[in-house]
C-alpha cells in the first residue's frame, strides 16, 4: 500500500506496478533501468508457511 502522494505518483510518471504472490513489484521506466527489473518495496520469505512482510530500509523505488 502507497501514500496519496507516492501512489499519484507512479499513476504520473513511467513506473509500472504489479502484484505477484499478493506482493507488490515497482518496475522502473526503461531510462532508469533497461532491463526494467522489478523493485521491492518488502522483504518476504517466500519459503516460510506464513510469510510476513517487513519494511527494508533504503528499498523504496
Amino acid at each position: 500500500m502507497l501514500c496519496r502522494m507516492h501512489h499519484r505518483e507512479i499513476h504520473a510518471t513511467e513506473w509500472s506496478v504489479r502484484i505477484v504472490d499478493g506482493l507488490p513489484e515497482f518496475i522502473p521506466p526503461k531510462w532508469i533501468d533497461p532491463d526494467q527489473n522489478p523493485r521491492h518495496a518488502v522483504h518476504v520469505d517466500r519459503s516460510a508457511p506464513t510469510a510476513t512482510p517487513t519494511i527494508m530500509q533504503g528499498s523504496v523505488p
